[in-house]
């Protein structure tokens, strides 16, 4: 009777977690406290049965997303209500960026935009194309952009750009002119991920010419600087997913952990609780897509439910 009782409250717990990942979005911080707490409680038989569900919950809640509504602020709307490209400057903060043909492709969240010789606040998130090297998460900047809406679809089979970037919160697009135009200024703090990345890409760009671009796709997920060649020979031969992070790029971090983990003699709980470390240093230092947050939910799933027998 209690195993069938613990088993549907797993079974309510992934309901409540993939419904709730739709309108609820757990801080980080949340997450960061909670997961050592439950995990704590897991260790007496009294509250496993009760403490498990509740962190698989938190998990999916954790890693699914909502659907803001984009363009709703006064920068969206005097975008969209422009006949054409409208041009702004606009102050906010980085919210990622990555290596770009030409510069950089960086998500930016708008605080404030100047219209009428005065600074209005808004709220909105720009997509980015930027003739300057990708700035650190978190730095502030001040930019004029030439702003536009997303174009929807017009042909039957056509990509739906605006549905894509709405779907991830994001109303505008935005390119600057001059590199003059846009102004950074460094992130307050430690950011030793930040920095890591971004000394890992140079790395590889020095390292190995043509092919960086290629190499920055594969294992980092940043994928602006592919060979227009090489993209057009992995569409053709339906490949083009392998450029893509997912749980193919998870699998190969963990047996490789795992097996040297076994080579230096690391006992399995150990192996596996250092294992749900390296997936949210990875998780964290990669580029930001739906099929490795999936990947990595249920890796640490998994490793989760192994550590507790």
């Amino acid at each position: 009777m209690r195993g069938n009782l613990s088993r549907l409250l797993l079974y309510l717990a992934f309901a409540a977690g993939a419904a709730g990942s739709l309108w609820i979005t757990a801080s980080s911080w949340l997450a960061a406290a909670a997961f050592p707490a439950l995990l704590a409680s897991l260790r007496t038989r009294r509250c496993r049965a009760a403490a498990f569900p509740l962190l698989v919950a938190l998990g999916i809640c954790w890693g699914g997303y909502r659907i803001p509504e984009a363009g709703q602020d006064p920068l969206g709307r005097a975008v969209e209500s422009a006949s054409g490209p409208s041009f702004y400057w606009v102050r906010g903060a980085v919210e990622n960026a990555e290596p770009w043909t030409g510069g950089c492709r960086a998500d930016l969240s708008a605080c404030a935009f100047q219209s009428g010789g005065q600074w209005l606040t808004c709220s909105a998130r720009i997509r980015a194309y930027l003739p300057v090297p990708p700035p650190l998460s978190g730095s502030a900047f001040e930019a004029s952009l030439r702003l536009t809406a997303p174009p929807g679809r017009t042909n039957p089979g056509q990509f739906d750009t605006r549905a894509y970037l709405e779907r991830q919160g994001i109303g505008l697009t935005a390119a600057a002119r001059s590199p003059q135009l846009v102004h950074f200024s460094e992130p307050e703090g430690w950011h030793p991920l930040a920095w890591y990345r971004r000394a890992l890409e140079q790395r590889m760009l020095e390292d190995t010419g043509r092919s960086g671009g290629a190499l920055l796709a594969v294992l980092l997920g940043e994928r602006g600087l592919q060979d227009p060649g090489e993209v057009d020979a992995l569409s053709a031969s339906g490949l083009y997913h392998l450029v893509a992070l997912s749980g193919f790029n998870v699998v190969l971090l963990i047996f490789a952990f795992s097996g040297m983990a076994h080579l230096f003699g690391t006992h399995p709980r150990t192996r596996d609780l250092a294992s749900l470390v390296l997936l949210a240093a990875y998780g964290a230092l990669v580029a930001d897509q739906p099929s490795l947050s999936r990947a990595l939910l249920m890796a640490g799933i998994f490793l989760a439910a192994r550590i507790l027998a």
